[in-house]
């Protein structure tokens, strides 16, 4: 499995756990970002030159209204709260 869940995910927060192994799951690229973040925007770069973009999830956590708490749960999930840590499958 991509995600060994390394903490105990709250009940209320099991919807988005989910959403994220989804998306995962169903893209080939999913990035979490901050629009704001350089090093978020050179991999959102790296992935356009490499004409992967347009196929690829983006969620900009800064954007969406649940998106502190989406990377609170991929913090849970992956044991790293930063963004630019990105799962590969």
């Amino acid at each position: 499995e991509l995600f060994a869940t390394r903490g105990t995910v709250p009940a209320m927060s099991e919807a988005l756990e989910t959403q994220i192994k989804e998306a995962v799951a169903g893209s080939k690229v999913v990035i979490y970002s901050k629009s704001y973040c350089p090093f978020c925007n050179q991999v959102k770069a790296l992935f356009n030159d490499l004409g992967q973009l347009d196929d690829a999830v983006v969620v900009e956590l800064d954007q969406v209204p649940d998106g502190a708490e989406l990377q609170g749960v991929l913090a849970t999930m992956t044991g790293q709260r930063v963004t630019r840590r990105k799962p590969f499958r």
